[in-house]
């Protein structure tokens, strides 16, 4: 039996017929609510069945709000979502049936009181408003703001238009302009307003299309909000507005509205602003050619644009990566030394988990450029052969990441100003040489700044990193991590280290490794000098192993100083 004709025998002995066979298969049957049938369509648009059917109701129940969450205005249900559940591949037609009876209990639930509560935690799907990205602070305080600007990305054949808000026009263009965006308005006024109730939905005139909408549903509601409306409309007479945005903010969502004042503001002149609001806002019954009583206002004719506000600015996006740390590696000056195969990776992974906003500076550090050698295991391609490391990594997260502050920087100079200013510093060079000279000054007092070593053990056995921060750490010359065998190391005893002349000349050899060990090895320095930002450094030894048959489990721990170590003996 097919996949199609098992859930076709299940449908059909369900009492459902076949309506349509291309396309997709569409069924014609009922579900059950409230003791009676209610006519449906069940659409099989996904005939590998790596998605779930598709539910219509062709009747929609009285007891059902006419607008809820979970169906749509084509009366198509939201019943379950793809990540939510899949069909068990070996009963596809019991499985669909499953999918019959939940929507069935969905019904249930709206009918009991649950529609309008579900709305408020899928607000934005039934607002429907065109996406806004705002680059303004969370952290902004409610009321007026004057100036804000307006910048577009047009239409393109590989990308939607977006809206972009922010607060100056010259500011914005300098940062967005690379993106393709434009300025559409450089002057709007802006009203925040804060409720502290969640925003749900009225059961008519849903989604508002004028700013008399907007009054009904937020009175509906009882919405505190709707005190800020009202000074909205204060704000474009004091201010002389054509149009405003209205921002609210509430806890379980935001939305946003541009208000058309200008039809409204000719009609009504009036001498202060109350009275224009009062005005605007005042109902009157009227008698229409049928007879029926029909409430107008003036709030009618002022229309509202229904915008999505997604924030955009950096906290609002980095704290994505970080639940428990509001901003990670943010605010703090931090110096990665090394952009090779490992700092390459390593400089992505900080930048996103904070490192060069909020005030803070990511320092990158590396005499060298790019050679074709390099590209195997390098985010940067043949177009950067020849080229500075730093300075192209430098560019990429420029070309990725809004009010980023990358700079380059040698690392001897830092080191002869005594690491003056850096909160951080991580070495990826895999250099041994120059981790342990980076070690010693730290023994010796050179500067203060943490430092987290990373490196790829033998020929790709594995990735470790290590924080040392404080003289009860075990300095880097403590560990045994370069020694097959040692405690420390994730190479057995006979492992051996691959060594590799590339171009047969004397100073060319190399140790071949994976690009993914590199990428473990940003990957454990990145955790580190995310848990020291947090306070958290905890295991400060951190390992994983790649070669298993050459390597072994090295334990996540936190080593002390080793009292035979001649650098520790020697410099603290």
């Amino acid at each position: 039996m097919t996949e199609l004709s098992s859930v076709h025998t299940a449908l059909t002995e369900r009492g459902f017929t076949q309506v349509r066979s291309t396309l997709g298969p569409r069924y014609a049957g009922t579900i059950s609510f409230k003791g009676r049938q209610i006519p449906i369509h069940l659409l099989i648009f996904d005939k590998s069945f790596k998605h779930l059917p598709a539910i219509q109701l062709l009747e929609r129940p009285s007891e059902i709000p006419k607008v809820c969450a979970h169906i749509n205005p084509n009366g198509y249900l939201c019943y379950l979502r793809d990540d939510q559940a899949y069909l068990a591949r070996n009963n596809l037609g019991g499985a669909v049936l499953g999918c019959l009876e939940v929507a069935e209990q969905l019904l249930e639930r709206l009918a009991d009181g649950d529609a309008l509560t579900d709305f408020q935690d899928e607000f934005p799907v039934y607002w429907s408003g065109l996406p806004l990205l705002i680059d303004i602070p969370e952290d902004t305080k409610s009321g007026l703001l004057a100036d804000v600007a307006l910048l577009e990305r047009p239409n393109a054949p590989e990308r939607d238009h977006l809206l972009l808000l922010g607060r100056d026009a010259t500011e914005l263009l300098g940062i967005y302009s690379r993106w393709g965006f434009e300025v559409l308005n450089p002057r709007l006024k802006m009203r925040v307003v804060d409720s502290d109730q969640p925003l749900g939905a009225m059961e008519s005139m849903w989604p508002p299309k004028t700013l008399a909408d907007l009054k009904t549903w937020l009175l509906s509601d009882r919405n505190p909000a709707i005190k800020g409306l009202y000074e909205s409309i204060k704000d474009a007479f004091e201010h002389k507005l054509k149009k405003l945005i209205l921002l609210i903010r509430a806890p379980n969502t935001s939305c946003c509205v541009i208000i058309d004042f200008e039809y409204v503001r000719r009609m009504l002149p009036r001498r202060n602003a109350t009275d224009f609001m009062r005005a605007v806002v005042r109902s009157s019954e009227k008698i229409d050619l049928s007879g029926k009583k029909v409430i107008k206002s003036w709030a009618d004719k002022a229309t509202v644009t229904r915008l999505e506000p997604i924030p955009a600015d950096p906290r609002s996006w980095l704290t994505r990566n970080m639940p428990d740390s509001k901003a990670g590696l943010a605010g703090k000056n931090v110096l990665l030394i090394g952009c090779g195969a490992i700092g390459c990776h390593l400089a992505d992974l900080l930048a996103k988990s904070g490192a060069g906003f909020l005030g803070g500076t990511l320092m990158l550090s590396d005499p060298d450029t790019l050679s074709v050698g390099n590209i195997g295991r390098h985010v940067l391609g043949f177009g950067d052969l020849e080229r500075s490391k730093t300075s192209a990594i430098r560019q990429q997260l420029f070309d990725r990441y809004p009010r980023i502050e990358v700079i380059e920087v040698t690392d001897q100079n830092m080191i002869r100003a005594g690491m003056a200013g850096i909160d951080l510093v991580v070495d990826a060079t895999g250099n041994q040489a120059l981790s342990l000279y980076l070690n010693e000054l730290k023994l010796k007092g050179k500067f203060d700044a943490p430092i987290v070593f990373a490196w790829v053990a033998g020929s790709g056995c594995g990735a470790q990193a290590y924080l040392f921060s404080s003289d009860k750490d075990a300095c880097l010359n403590c560990l045994d991590y370069s020694v097959p065998g040692g405690s420390s190391s994730v190479m057995r005893k006979e492992y051996e280290i691959t060594l590799k002349n590339s171009a047969g000349s004397c100073g060319d050899w190399l140790v071949p490794f994976s690009a993914t060990a590199a990428l473990h090895a940003a990957a454990l320095a990145t955790d580190l000098a995310v848990g020291w930002a947090k306070g958290k450094p905890k295991p400060r030894l951190r390992s994983i192993t790649l070669d298993y048959e050459g390597g072994k489990t090295v334990k996540p721990i936190s080593p002390t100083p080793n009292l035979k170590c001649p650098a520790c003996n020697k410099n603290r």
